[in-house]
């Protein structure tokens, strides 16, 4: 059983989809195809929540549609409604820390079997590598 929050989810598929880019075994291989599409069922529901608080407290335009600033990297960047900016900030933050198991064992650092691979992407999974 591992334990993830909902603040790791975009970090923790970005770097399977990485990983899953190298040449593997077989076992490894269907081991971050299942780990991956159990995260992609919480990161829906994380996205569907995120979606209703932005909704809410997200600044929107004339036409009613969020007002999204570009951020660094591929982030956006979307301000909270004037006067309601701590709701905002208390709603992602809780919606942030929500925590949930996955009923999955950690695989063995040998049965990756990589050759080589960008330590940012094992630092991102260490919760499912021992």
């Amino acid at each position: 059983m591992i334990v993830i929050k909902y603040s790791e989810l975009e970090r923790i598929i970005h770097n399977i989809q990485k990983l899953m880019k190298n040449e593997m075994p077989m076992k490894t291989v269907i081991y971050f195809t299942r780990l991956h599409k159990n995260i992609q069922e919480e990161y829906k529901i994380y996205s569907e929540q995120l979606n209703i608080i932005l909704d809410k407290y997200g600044r929107k335009d004339k036409d009613n549609n969020l007002i999204i600033e570009e951020g660094n990297l591929s982030n956006k960047i979307i301000k909270p409604k004037e006067g309601f900016e701590r709701e905002f900030i208390n709603k992602i933050n809780e919606l942030s820390d929500i925590e949930f198991s996955i009923d999955i064992e950690p695989i063995s650092i040998e049965d990756l079997k990589l050759e080589k691979c960008e330590g940012s992407i094992i630092l991102s999974l260490e919760k499912f590598i021992k």
